[in-house]
């Protein structure tokens, strides 16, 4: 070891859990699951052929990121078992092993019959205890200790700090949701106005973007987590795809030979179906850019709320989500219902 420390230096603590198989077994399960995601190193004990539970809650726990061993107790009385086919099926390859190791033992052997003959020609027979067999597991203990003692208490250190990490974020988040939610609301909507009563295009793209900005600053301010200019970047594609969504009503408009800023234009001449044209592009571009901007800011609140991490799915399994959860119609219903009443008593005609 490197700092000399030998495996009579570490002081090791074993917690029995029950067994899968004993009464309650769901719930103990849950219970040992729990325990095993505190160890530094985890036994799990089984004698005879594993069963369909073993098997996976085997699985589970090395889903924990452990070192786990499979120790196979009661070997003495199996002397039949094909211990080759066992290790086969929990190590079919390096890459897809269960478990990290497989120890043989006997905790507890059967106890011998023991025949004595005595001089004055009596014979007599007792059954006498074996004593266990555990030498293979302690030897593989005690090369655990004398080597990785010190890096699983760490690892495990850095894990259980993590998850108070993740535990407190995600208390955070809860705590903000309703304001932040709010929050992205109030500048779908006021971006939503902003279009609707902006007659050109190249100016809804650079205010969209601005407002995206703000709003994404603001929500970094509610939630207390700074944005560097590298997660800034980061957020950047998400602001396009908002923009872009301007973009593409616009160009939408344009084939149907009414684009926004045409129709603004002819809506000059103050004729019935020219202000009819003009209002129908501000209702249709401005719902597109409030919920342009409901997405960014959806998007942002997940990212905010993950500690400023698009976390392992990545960027665009997060769009994705959020776009799914997000009631499309909904949405631009209500952004739709909100620029009707705010440009209900506007005078179009100039």
């Amino acid at each position: 070891h490197e700092d000399g420390q030998q495996p009579s230096d570490w002081q090791v603590e074993f917690i029995d859990t029950p067994g899968l198989d004993e009464i309650d077994g769901q719930a103990r399960s849950e219970m040992a699951q729990t325990v095993a995601g505190q160890a530094d190193l985890i036994l799990f004990v089984v004698a005879g052929a594993i069963t369909g539970p073993e098997a996976e809650a085997l699985q589970r726990l090395r889903d924990c990121q452990k070192p786990l061993l499979l120790v196979f107790n009661k070997t003495d009385l199996y002397p039949d078992l094909d211990r080759g086919a066992i290790a086969a099926q929990l190590r079919p390859n390096p890459q897809a092993s269960v478990v990290d190791e497989i120890v043989w033992i006997a905790a507890d052997p059967a106890p011998v019959q023991v025949r004595t003959e005595w001089p004055d020609g009596r014979t007599t027979t007792v059954w006498e205890a074996a004593p266990p067999q555990i030498d293979d597991l302690r030897q593989v203990l005690k090369r655990i200790l004398s080597r990785d003692a010190a890096a699983l208490i760490a690892l495990n250190t850095l894990d259980q700090a993590r998850q108070t990490e993740t535990a407190v974020i995600h208390q955070v988040g809860e705590l903000y949701q309703p304001q932040a939610e709010a929050l992205i609301w109030r500048f779908a909507q006021y971006k939503a106005l902003a279009v609707a009563l902006n007659p050109f295009a190249l100016l809804d793209l650079l205010g969209g973007i601005a407002s995206d900005l703000v709003m994404i600053r603001s929500l970094a301010r509610l939630y207390g987590f700074p944005i560097t200019s590298y997660q800034a970047s980061k957020l950047w594609g998400s602001i396009l795809r908002s923009s872009g969504l301007l973009l593409l009503s616009e160009l939408g408009s344009l084939v149907l030979g009414a684009g926004k800023t045409t129709a603004a234009l002819l809506g000059l001449s103050g004729s019935p179906a020219s202000l009819s044209a003009v209002a129908g592009a501000m209702v249709a571009q401005a719902s597109a850019a409030g919920y342009g901007t409901y997405v960014v800011g959806k998007a942002a609140r997940t990212y905010l709320e993950q500690g400023c991490t698009w976390g392992p799915q990545g960027i665009s399994a997060i769009m994705a989500q959020v776009i799914q959860e997000t009631d499309t119609s909904e949405t631009l219903n209500r952004l739709k219902q909100t620029i009707r009443e705010s440009l209900s008593g506007a005078d179009l005609s100039g």
